[in-house]
């Protein structure tokens, strides 16, 4: 029974674990901003995020705005070295070296809503 539980407790941790709701900004009964991810597993974030957002305004709202904002950025580098070293251990080395640098977005979905009266 107690293998039982933890199973429980982590299968409702891996699933909801993918998906997040994160307040951005928020008026009290006024409106907001709320960010969502939908994870690969899971429950459904616009429906966590609705719940939040009816909760903020105690009853009926709004979604005014749904759009993509830009977060951080990501940047990875990947290098390549050569070098030869003379048969007779000269001090004379030879060497090339170059590197690639990419660089991209990181963004996560916002809704921006207001309460109705």
């Amino acid at each position: 029974m107690k293998s039982a539980h933890g199973f429980v407790i982590f299968c409702v941790f891996i699933f909801s674990a993918c998906t997040t709701t994160r307040v951005v900004s928020v008026s009290p009964r006024r409106g907001g901003v709320i960010a969502i991810r939908q994870g690969i597993f899971g429950g459904d974030a616009r429906d966590q995020a609705e719940s939040v957002m009816r909760s903020n305004c105690r009853g009926p709202f709004k979604i005014v705005k749904e759009s993509e904002a830009v977060v951080g950025s990501v940047s990875n580098t990947q290098g390549q070295s050569t070098g030869q070293i003379n048969s007779n251990f000269d001090t004379n080395f030879n060497s090339n070296s170059s590197s690639t640098t990419t660089s991209s977005n990181v963004t996560e979905w916002r809704l921006t809503y207001v309460c109705r009266k």
